[in-house]
């Protein structure tokens, strides 16, 4: 008799093991379908709304600024070529960020298109 209520121990021991696994198995499987999907609409989302663009297009016009700040460094730099070198490394690194950022967006101020056309526009 002791046998027998030990193998039906270990069975619905098993068997709750066995449900457990699926519903983890199954949720993970779900989520890693859906969830993704669900991202996607969502970042959509919120790179159409306004608040977005409107926050980036000050975002880049703040970049703007500390490029031309950096301008300004390399003129008071006179002749020291180290510093100058530092400072165009920094103004490309700005340009590069502010190219990436403008290839998320829909809609980018003129004063921003106007300030990357004249440095040769994003390759």
């Amino acid at each position: 008799m002791r046998r027998n209520e030990l193998s039906s121990t270990v069975w619905y021991t098993l068997l709750a093991l066995l449900v457990i696994a699926l519903l983890s198995f199954g949720i993970l499987g779900i989520q890693r379908i859906i969830y993704p999907q669900w991202l996607a609409f969502q970042r959509s989302a919120v790179e159409e709304s306004k608040s977005y663009t409107d926050a980036t297009n000050i975002a880049l016009a703040n970049y703007i600024r500390e490029y031309r700040m950096l301008e300004t460094r390399i003129a008071e730099a006179g002749d020291n070529t180290e510093v100058i070198g530092k400072y165009r490394e920094q103004q490309g690194a700005i340009l590069t960020l502010m190219c990436q950022t403008m290839a998320t967006m829909k809609e980018i101020a003129p004063t921003i298109r106007a300030f990357m056309a004249e440095k040769g526009g994003c390759r």
